[in-house]
């Protein structure tokens, strides 16, 4: 029986996803930044945020993997899905950001700038598809349920016969390597407060994973998950 069941991440699943984020990513310098304070106040802006991701985004895929005795949300992964490329209707930068105030919001805004220009420059302009985020419960780390979802949106880029990128940190770096992803660019990244002192730093590595062709009639594999449709 597989450990990990990979199946669609539901409206009812966000708000533990939102918790649980932040316990994944206790370590990353640039956290708060990107995912604002682990308080009810930010956590709501994030649970709207990703509500309004899934109500809107035609080719956003959020899935889970559970683990399946248990039932327990082990992580998480956000898959952009770019089949056919159409320009964005407006620019990514400026990036406004609503989850943080004052000091905190200019130097996020710094870094979503940071990240959004580099997506703009890396991928906009053709087919692809993108790992915008990806964690697994430090519970569950390092027994697969990562890379499943990695491979879930990998075999959907060789069928779309697509590349797909990530930007992945320094804990994630070994898993994409083994997934088929190299590196095109390191980042290291730190805004300037408004007094002249460094904020905390961005830091990860932009990979590309070359686009591959499957013949018809190839299935996609689970990889030893249970896929639910």
């Amino acid at each position: 029986m597989a450990r990990f069941i990979i199946t669609r991440l539901t409206e009812a699943d966000v708000q533990q996803h939102i918790k649980l984020q932040h316990r994944a990513f206790a370590a990353l310098d640039a956290r708060v930044a990107i995912l604002g304070h682990d308080d009810e106040v930010s956590n709501e802006k994030a649970r709207e945020r990703v509500l309004k991701d899934m109500q809107e985004e035609a080719g956003s895929v959020w899935l889970k993997a559970v683990e399946a005795g248990t039932g327990r949300l082990a992580g998480v992964a956000h898959w952009q899905i770019y089949a056919n490329w159409v320009p964005m209707p407006a620019p990514l930068t400026p990036f406004h950001v609503d989850w943080l105030e004052g000091e905190e919001k200019a130097v996020s805004e710094q870094i979503m700038d940071k990240i959004m220009s580099q997506r703009e420059e890396y991928m906009h302009g053709h087919s692809h598809v993108l790992l915008s985020l990806l964690y697994t419960d430090p519970d569950f780390q390092r027994l697969g349920a990562g890379a499943l979802l990695v491979k879930w949106g990998c075999e959907l880029a060789d069928h779309l016969m697509v590349p797909a990128w990530v930007e992945g940190t320094m804990a994630g770096h070994r898993l994409y390597e083994a997934c088929g992803f190299r590196d095109v660019e390191e980042v290291d990244f730190t805004p300037v407060k408004s007094d002249g002192s460094m904020a905390p730093r961005l830091r990860h590595t932009i990979m590309r994973r070359a686009r591959k062709g499957k013949g018809w009639g190839q299935g996609i594999e689970t990889l030893g998950a249970t896929v639910e449709k």
